[in-house]
């Protein structure tokens, strides 16, 4: 019972309260750079209905996600190729082929003239670590999130817009949406009934695409306010915008995505626009456009206000939101916040708590260790995301599970001469350069292509997934904290210190020194470290005088993944010498509970009981819904957490826990 009360507790966030479709513009753009992955996997983990994808072309004439025909606001452009901006000073991104994009840096927006962020409370500027994506790389990412996701009946659509159409008809490329058409249909994407809309400013390109191009797709007529019309679009918004327009439009279209001021009455009173009143006539759905909890909300006194004019009064259909998350908690029904405290304070009587959520290397539901996985993570409601580091050749830092790159990145066809006698391609034989180059998968099984997880996303993508750095890491986690205003924490295992003190390399001195940059240095921040090691916990703590929480992992001594002797540490003794040196264990759930051979739970061990006896939490690894199919996993964490009472989990599937 105490468990299901936390279940239904923790999980209101995922309530929908009307049939409003929700959109993420640009992806989660509120928290993270616009139309990255990590973004994008943000806006999916909020629970989003469709995600966008603006999209214009390169000058090989391939459909590059972005939101402008310029690459100067959101990217490193001008200091990578400082000489390649036209007449006016602006760096275009059809004069630049994909392979010269995908070399630039991804950023939160900021002025090309001033150099200032344009939202200066949201993702820091030049922080982390983001790359720009092709579409046909963001229709494979959504395909593979609704796969992995399938169990959880969550699918996505795409939103696709197709960017300054006379732009790019100025440039030669009138076919532009033919190329976008074509890779659509190679995706399956040829009809109303499938999940996606296709959206477009320029009217009459839209009536092409209707009329000429025979295309079946749900189609979006864009409606400008008058301070934001582009000023390469030939299109008539005032007959458009006319009742008359409205009514030639529904001949072509099936929805309108208006600016929201364009839907209501300028004045005191907020009654339906003439515009809104001859698109409902012509039965037209609408998608206004852009929802910011961050921008200037006059009329509106606040977000949710406004929300509740726009949904409830006007009852749009669905809306573009930077901020998914705000979007989707609004609307909660008084009746149903009456249930939820009652059944919370009914959980305090019992004494129920909430589990600690930690994100074993992000999510299941993309590549281990990915930023995207890791956003992903986060917006799934992991208190701490777990990552594992190893030391690159150059010392540096590699957000990576294994000492080797096999199983799960293509080193094997980048550097095919570059692996040791067993076959293995090892991080510390790599410079970070070098690994820059890698693209990361799903993980797989090595010389076999096998993957581990055949229910996971897919390993055999065109996506170019990303090694990331533990600076990269932390600032991601630090930006997203600021921007969401939200305290979450990094979990960081260093990776086999003895094998690397091998290589005259303290790689546990190297995390500490990284951390100091950072000012991440007392028991209060939010970093957590662990190793298999204890001795180099006990190495950090005494000789190194880090003051950070430290957590000790345990498993069986014939693995072999430390010199550290399990059977000890595990034994109440062992435990009460640990209580000295760290703040939790985190055991495999093998030595929490014992099973039969069949795995069945037979009983509780006496770890649990020691550790709390002495002052430590448990958190146990790896839990994993894919290997505890249906409602077992919910009954597995239900006895952990209620027999074993166990303080939290180390698990792959966050969003379920």
């Amino acid at each position: 019972m105490c468990f299901l009360i936390l279940i239904f507790i923790t999980n209101v966030k995922s309530i929908k309260s009307s049939s409003v479709v929700v959109i993420g513009h640009r992806g989660a753009s509120g928290y993270l750079p616009e139309h990255t992955l990590s973004a994008k996997a943000l806006a999916y983990g909020q629970g989003v209905d469709y995600i966008e994808q603006d999209v214009v072309l390169s000058k090989d004439n391939v459909p590059i996600v972005i939101h402008d025909i310029y690459l100067d606001e959101i990217s490193n452009v001008a200091s990578q190729y400082p000489t390649r901006n036209r007449s006016d000073g602006r760096f275009y991104a059809i004069d630049f082929t994909v392979a010269e994009i995908k070399t630039l840096r991804a950023s939160e927006r900021f002025s090309h003239q001033t150099g200032k962020p344009i939202y200066p409370k949201r993702f820091p500027l030049n922080q982390s670590i983001f790359h720009l994506v092709t579409l046909v790389e963001e229709l494979e990412f959504i395909t593979g999130l609704n796969k992995a996701n399938i169990d959880n009946n969550k699918q996505v659509g795409v939103y696709v817009e197709i960017k300054e159409s006379s732009y790019h008809r100025n440039e030669n490329r009138s076919n532009f949406s033919e190329i976008v058409l074509d890779i659509l249909r190679k995706y399956n994407y040829t009809k109303r009934t499938d999940k996606i809309f296709l959206q477009c400013f320029d009217l009459e390109e839209l009536q092409r695409i209707r009329l000429q191009l025979q295309s079946d797709l749900k189609l979006v007529g864009l409606l400008p306010d008058n301070k934001h019309r582009s000023i390469y679009s030939k299109t008539d918004y005032t007959y458009w915008r006319s009742d008359v327009g409205i009514e030639d439009m529904s001949t072509f279209v099936d929805g309108i995505g208006p600016h929201y001021s364009l839907l209501y009455e300028q004045g005191n009173t907020l009654e339906p626009s003439k515009l809104y009143n001859d698109v409902r006539k012509n039965n037209l759905f609408i998608h206004p456009y852009t929802f910011r909890n961050d921008a200037d909300l006059k009329p509106f006194a606040t977000f949710d206000v406004m929300l509740e004019f726009f949904i409830d009064k006007l009852k749009v259909d669905g809306l573009f939101t930077d901020h998914p998350d705000k979007t989707r908690k609004r609307g909660v029904s008084r009746m149903l916040v009456i249930t939820i405290l009652f059944l919370y304070v009914l959980g305090r009587v019992q004494g129920v708590a909430r589990p600690l959520v930690i994100g074993h290397r992000g999510t299941a539901y993309l590549p281990e260790l990915t930023l995207a996985s890791q956003s992903m993570a986060y917006a799934y409601g992991a208190d701490i995301i777990e990552i594992d580091v190893c030391l690159s050749r150059d010392n540096q830092l590699i957000v990576i599970h294994d000492i080797y790159l096999d199983g799960v990145s293509n080193v094997a066809e980048i550097f095919p001469n570059r692996n040791r006698s067993n076959g293995f391609h090892y991080v510390i034989d790599f410079d970070l350069a070098e690994l820059r180059r890698l693209s990361i998968r799903e993980r797989f099984i090595p010389f076999n292509g096998t993957q581990v997880f055949p229910l996971r996303f897919p390993s055999n993508t065109n996506i170019s997934f990303h090694l990331s750095t533990l600076n990269e890491t932390i600032e991601l986690l630090l930006g997203l904290n600021r921007a969401t205003r939200q305290r979450r924490q990094l979990l960081i295992e260093i990776k086999k210190p003895e094998y690397h003190f091998k290589y005259n390399k303290s790689i546990s001195s190297i995390v500490l020194a990284t951390l100091n940059a950072y000012n991440l240095i007392q028991p209060t921040d939010p970093v957590i470290l662990q190793t298999f090691h204890i001795e180099e916990l006990m190495h950090i703590r005494r000789n190194l005088g880090s003051k950070l929480r430290l957590f000790a992992l345990m498993t069986w001594n014939r693995i072999n993944e430390s010199s550290s002797d399990y059977d000890f540490y595990r034994s109440e003794e062992g435990i009460r010498n640990l209580s000295n040196i760290v703040q939790a264990l985190a055991p495999n759930h093998e030595f929490v509970v014992n099973y039969d051979s069949n795995g069945t739970i037979l009983g509780v061990t006496n770890l649990t009981k020691w550790a709390h006896q002495y002052g430590l939490a448990v958190y146990p690894y790896t839990f994993r819904q894919d290997l505890f199919p249906g409602k077992s996993f919910e009954q597995l964490i239900a006895y952990f957490w209620d027999t074993v009472k166990v303080d939290g989990f180390i698990t792959d599937h966050p969003n379920v826990i």
